[in-house]
Parts: C-alpha cells; structure tokens; sequence
C-alpha cells in the first residue's frame, strides 16, 4: 500500500467520526470555527524483524477549528471537551478493534491518540482555535 493509499483509508476511517460536525479537511486547515482536518505525516520503521516484516507507526493529525473567547464564557471548554470526545472515540474504537483498511500484508495493532491534551494554537484576527491530537497507528507490515 502506498502512502497515498494509507492516506485515504485512514482519512476515510476518521471520516466516521459520528461527532464530526463539517466537511473533513485533507491536508489544509480552513480557519473558521466548526471545521476539521486530517493532516498526514508519514510511516516510521519501529523495529525490523528478521524475517523481514516491520512493525511501523503511521503518525498523523486531526485538527479541530473552534470559536475562541477571551472571555469567561464556556466556548473554550466546550471546544476542548470536544477534543476529548474524539479521544474517547479512537480509545473506543481501538478497544474493539475497529481499524481503517489496510493491506492484506499489514496488519493494524492499535490505533491511539499521542496527546491526550490537544496542542492549541490561537489565530486573534479570525477569533479562532485550533485544537491539534497526534494520532498513531501502530501496524506489522509481512514480508
């Protein structure tokens, strides 16, 4: 499987994420509030073994865009309990072993979120926060 490939079954698989409230973003992030992306990475050999098959990690990021108050209002946790929600759901997900398609060759262990706390970035000028989770897919690839 290329990474082209693994990018579009992975970006479809997040794609069923029930609480996604927009259009999926592929590899652009839109910056108005309500919107999400998938931004890829790439696989990084973690072990070889000496038969020839590879134990991998595919690492990418979903982005969430949310409304930003400097305020004392609840926009702010709501927007970071919704960061959480998508962690439960790959913890779910990962639980009972509901993975994206692959490769017959390869075969997917888990799936798990790296940042259990998003990484936060705030744009002044269009009132907005992005909400960052690094995701990895942890896969043995047969040789």
């Amino acid at each position: 499987m290329t990474i082209g490939e693994r990018n579009k079954a992975v970006y479809e698989y997040i794609q069923t994420y029930p609480q996604l409230h927009s259009w999926l973003y592929f590899n652009t992030i839109l910056d108005a509030p309500e919107n999400a992306s998938m931004l890829t990475g790439d696989d990084v050999v973690v072990e070889e073994y000496i038969d020839g098959s590879k134990m991998k990690n595919y690492i990418f990021e979903v982005a969430f865009l949310k409304e930003y108050d400097t305020g004392t209002s609840d926009i702010n946790a709501d927007a970071i309990e919704e960061a959480g929600n998508f962690c439960s759901w790959v913890d779910e997900q990962n639980e009972l072993g509901v993975f994206p398609i692959f490769d017959i060759d390869e075969e997917i262990q888990s799936i798990s979120i790296n940042n259990t706390l998003p990484n936060m970035t705030v744009n002044q000028d269009t009132g907005t926060a992005r909400y960052t989770l690094t995701c990895v897919i942890a896969y043995l690839t047969r040789r």
